[in-house]
């Protein structure tokens, strides 16, 4: 045998698999076209989904409350340490991501928007967003989401939600990877009710993607909600459709901390009440008596108190960050020397996550401002505008 275009192609995909890293994979499929075909296998790329991925958080951190953002990669292994978004703009603030793309928009500019994948330095500046016409419930206040097609992962939508017309409709906006364009419609809301983001947690301007869904936690000074909108539910935009879901049934307070985040088999919100407790809910799919599906919230963890951190470990925990990207049952918490430690749901266990690299030792890490960063075996690419 005297190469590796010898090997029988169930060999030859064993090697393949075994490729340690993400990016190694992503680079062979330029080696020849029977390689490209080999990887881009519905049967390889299942089984590359299998393995475990590859997930970090981005945080914002600065030296001084007022001085500029910076959007650091928390270094939990190798290949996160290395992570930066300075190829793409020094002065950009991440909005929202999913998977290994990250939603950004200009600190000087609200409407300039980009996609970038932080992994193969790849990104996308996006056309200017048209004017919202109409009488706008908040300037500036914009739902904002990306997601990729579940059944086709290289096609994605990005989406803003403007609130018009004192809360009685959205004014839909949603600029699709595959025609180049963006499209706009309006969707009526059930009743007028003044929607507004829960205070104090600025993801949930960027919606928290489920299963080709888009959902925000919201309020509207009475009860929270949740809206879901599916951008894949139709090619002609008039058709998409918004749902209003009650819950998650907290009650909401001053100086509470709304944490969501979306897994394989779930979605759920951690809210901290004040400084001394939190708990965690879950979104669910049931079937009611008639056979009808419903979606709602259900309390799994209640009221969990932070005093008790302070036995297993040295430092006061102060704030809950998040979960951990890819295990539901582990919440990321911030301690009063912003240090960053790790919670167990299930276990009740409390350990040392990371040890926080020298540049931001003295940063302070606002709970509102982290993002899950989740790298997959085959990097999602970012086209490319064709002029």
């Amino acid at each position: 045998m005297s190469n590796m275009d010898d090997l029988p192609e169930a060999l030859l995909a064993e090697i393949l698999y075994h490729v340690p890293c993400p990016k190694s994979i992503f680079r062979c499929k330029s080696v020849s076209k029977r390689w490209f075909h080999l990887i881009s296998a519905p049967y390889f790329v299942r089984r590359l989904k299998q393995k475990p991925m590859v997930s970090t958080l981005i945080v914002e951190a600065t030296d001084e409350i007022l001085d500029p953002e910076v959007f650091e990669f928390l270094p939990m292994c190798e290949i996160t340490s290395s992570l930066s978004l300075s190829f793409y703009n020094t002065e950009a603030n991440v909005e929202a991501t999913y998977n290994d793309l990250v939603l950004c928009n200009d600190r000087w500019g609200d409407d300039c928007y980009g996609i970038c994948n932080p992994y193969t330095k790849q990104w996308l500046y996006l056309p200017p967003i048209p004017e919202v016409q109409g009488e706008l419930v908040e300037r500036g206040m914009v739902y904002k989401g990306f997601l990729c097609d579940p059944l086709n992962p290289q096609l994605w939508n990005f989406v803003l939600l403007v609130p018009v017309s004192r809360g009685s409709a959205f004014h839909l906006q949603v600029w699709s990877s595959e025609t180049r364009e963006w499209r706009e419609s309006v969707i009526s809301v059930p009743y007028p009710r003044a929607i507004r983001p829960v205070p104090q947690s600025k993801p949930s301007y960027g919606g928290v993607p489920y299963n080709g869904m888009l959902y925000w936690i919201c309020w509207d000074d009475s009860a929270m909600f949740t809206i879901e909108f599916d951008p894949f539910g139709s090619d002609d935009i008039s058709d998409h459709k918004c749902r209003f879901i009650d819950g998650p049934g907290f009650e909401f307070r001053r100086y509470s901390i709304v944490s969501v985040c979306a897994f394989q088999k779930c979605v759920r919100v951690c809210v901290q009440s004040g400084g001394s407790c939190f708990s965690v809910w879950e979104f669910k799919e049931e079937v009611d008596s008639v056979g009808d599906k419903l979606k709602k919230w259900h309390l799994i963890v209640d009221r969990v108190s932070l005093n008790q951190f302070s036995r297993d470990c040295s430092d006061h925990t102060r704030a809950v960050l998040g979960f951990h990207p890819t295990n539901e049952d582990i919440l990321y918490m911030r301690t009063a020397t912003y240090s960053i430690v790790t919670y167990s749901i299930r276990d009740k266990t409390v350990g040392r996550a990371i040890d926080t690299p020298k540049h931001l030792e003295a940063c302070y890490i606002p709970f509102e401002h982290v993002f899950p960063f989740v790298l997959p075996w085959l990097p999602t690419p970012v086209p490319r505008l064709q002029h």
